[in-house]
């Protein structure tokens, strides 16, 4: 159970980080 729990918080803070490099990424293209 410990480690099903490890691997769904692994996949939520990659999801995460993702949409925020991906908000980053826009922002910048945009302002450019």
């Amino acid at each position: 159970m410990a480690s099903a729990m490890k691997i769904v918080f692994g996949l939520l803070t990659f999801v995460t980080a993702g949409m925020i490099l991906g908000t980053f990424f826009q922002l910048a293209f945009i302002l450019k």
